[in-house]
């Protein structure tokens, strides 16, 4: 994997004058990268490795508690229609909190009156399972068609 990183890095810089880094792993502006300490489930904060919460239409804050995220979803969506409230919010909670498995779901919250659909996308660290690096993108264009 190293090998294939290093020779594309170095094509992309020489050829392209892309950074692999900035320009393709950190280049996405609608998404947020976020990292948790997993090791107490009972208070997980996620915090900021690059761009901000507010992109997901959060606070400008370095770091934010799971639960305060969860207290502003939007239960009035298809999803929940579907799956019906009860189920649905136990399959986002479950789905935020169980860390033995990469995560990817998604779902509306509603914040100062504005409605963002946020995907999350996540995986446990190999070097230390006690961190989880999390992807969350603003998605909201694509479901509001």
């Amino acid at each position: 994997m190293k090998k294939h990183f290093s020779d594309a890095s170095l094509k992309l810089k020489k050829i392209y004058n892309i950074d692999v880094v900035d320009d393709i792993l950190l280049g996405k502006k609608d998404r947020v990268f976020l990292y948790a300490n997993i090791s107490d489930k009972t208070q997980i904060t996620l915090h900021l490795i690059s761009n901000h919460f507010t992109l997901i239409g959060l606070d400008d804050v370095e770091s934010m508690p799971i639960e305060t995220i969860l207290s502003h979803i939007d239960f009035d969506n298809r999803y929940a229609e579907v799956a019906g409230i009860k189920t649905y919010k136990k399959f986002i909670y479950d789905s935020f909190y169980n860390f033995d498995q990469d995560m990817n779901f998604t779902f509306p919250i509603i914040y100062k009156n504005k409605r963002t659909w946020i995907n999350f996308d996540g995986f446990k660290v190999e070097k230390n399972p006690n961190i989880f690096a999390i992807f969350a993108s603003n998605i909201s264009k694509l479901m509001e068609k």
